[in-house]
């Protein structure tokens, strides 16, 4: 499993980056629209949709709405749909929080899931987008800062949750993570977001701004595995799909980023009225 996954990662990292650093930014656009098209069909069955005119349905609805965001990319009222994220994860922080100490049973109907589908992928899509800047120097080098925080933070919680790993952190949602974890995902990032900002001379003020929200999009992201794992054994699933042999389904690879990358642009659209 674990050579699967490190194969796997090693056909796609490049192409990543590739698509972050020098693709024009119509490839990246088209690329991650045409992942969370695919994180859209896994979650149908996540839903429970079932019928096939429902998953075309549905993903139909998830195109549009990515076309829709496309066209009024640079419009006024588009930070409201991050928003809207960033208050829905806060949400979802609660539901695990409530879940983990029993307090309800979490249990929504199909609509509702279907709908929860569509504010955790589409806002992600859209956030990415943003944080690219149409392909600018700095917003090439802010995808890219998010995408290292995450993949560090997966690759530290992984190793330091095996080797020191004792206190489980919800147990009742997912029994592998666990505090050990989530302490070394935050250490590796703070570290790798440090050398980010003194290979990249970030400029003096930005550089609170970047280790802030470094710290934050670490928690966050924990917030995101943990609710897609929430959604799959509420569904009785282990994983989301098949598609990435050792990974799993694609919700399975950007579950994590489904919550960072909202609230990451969050973070840095407000901090450019405070700082």
């Amino acid at each position: 499993m674990l050579k699967q996954r490190i194969l796997t990662a090693v056909l796609l990292v490049p192409l990543v980056l590739y698509l972050v650093l020098v693709a024009n930014s119509l490839w990246l656009t088209a690329v991650v629209g045409l992942v969370v098209v695919l994180g859209a069909w896994e979650w149908c069955k996540i839903a429970g949709i079932e019928s096939s005119t429902g998953q075309v349905l549905y993903v139909s609805c998830i195109v549009l709405l990515l076309y829709i965001c496309f066209i009024f990319r640079q419009a006024e009222w588009i930070p409201v749909i991050i928003l809207i994220s960033v208050c829905w994860w806060l949400m979802a922080a609660l539901l695990l929080l409530g879940t983990q100490r029993q307090w309800f049973v979490f249990h929504v109907s199909k609509v509702i899931k279907a709908i929860i589908g569509l504010v955790v992928l589409v806002p992600a899509w859209l956030s990415l987008i943003l944080l690219q800047d149409n392909g600018t120097t700095e917003g090439r080098s802010r995808l890219l800062l998010l995408l290292l925080i995450i993949w560090t933070a997966d690759i530290a919680a992984y190793f330091s949750g095996r080797a020191w790993g004792k206190h489980t952190l919800a147990n009742r949602i997912s029994p592998g993570k666990t505090w050990e974890g989530v302490y070394g995902a935050l250490i590796a990032s703070l570290v790798m977001t440090l050398g980010f900002i003194m290979i990249n001379r970030v400029q003096q003020y930005e550089v609170i701004m970047f280790i802030v929200l470094g710290l934050l999009a670490v928690p966050v992201s924990i917030i995101g595995d943990l609710f897609e794992s929430l959604m799959k054994r509420a569904a009785n699933l282990k994983d989301s799909g098949k598609l990435l042999p050792g990974h799993g389904g694609v919700l399975d690879r950007i579950d994590s980023l489904t919550a960072a990358g909202p609230v990451f642009y969050a973070g840095y659209w407000l901090s450019r009225y405070l700082i």
